[in-house]
């Protein structure tokens, strides 16, 4: 009777490098599921809105900040508006004590009953620009 021996060693070599291709293979796929499992918690949607927004809620256990204008929306068609600490203001629409009553491409008035405010859409700009003319550094 014949009996097969042990396999040759071409033989054993072609299935230990099969079995290291699946090896790397599946390594390779479980690395890239655990990568996009931890790439998909890690960067945030930029298009999902901050979980508090500045100025909306809990107005009541806030400080009370100073207005800050924080975009002017012009245009033809539409009415002119501003954000305000995140609120949106219609020209003639009410923030806070006062009213918004002149609105242009850099500037938002306010008038109150302690006279008129002016926000500037970009405060700290204006300031530097203004210390650098005195010969201030910024």
């Amino acid at each position: 009777m014949n009996m097969p021996g042990p396999p040759g060693p071409v033989l054993c070599a072609m299935a230990s490098q099969a079995v290291r291709r699946i090896v790397a293979r599946a390594s390779l796929a479980g690395a890239c599921a655990l990568c996009s499992n931890v790439l998909a918690q890690v960067v945030p949607d930029p298009t999902r809105p901050p979980a508090i927004m500045p100025g909306a809620g809990h107005a009541e256990t806030a400080p009370a900040q100073a207005p800050q204008l924080q975009s002017v929306l012009l245009g033809p068609g539409r009415r002119p508006a501003a954000v305000i600490n995140g609120e949106l203001v219609m020209v003639g629409g009410r923030f806070g004590q006062g009213r918004l009553v002149r609105l242009d491409e850099r500037h938002a008035v306010l008038q109150g009953t302690e006279g008129q405010t002016t926000l500037l859409l970009t405060p700290l700009a204006a300031k530097a620009v203004s210390r650098l003319a005195r010969g201030e550094s910024p």
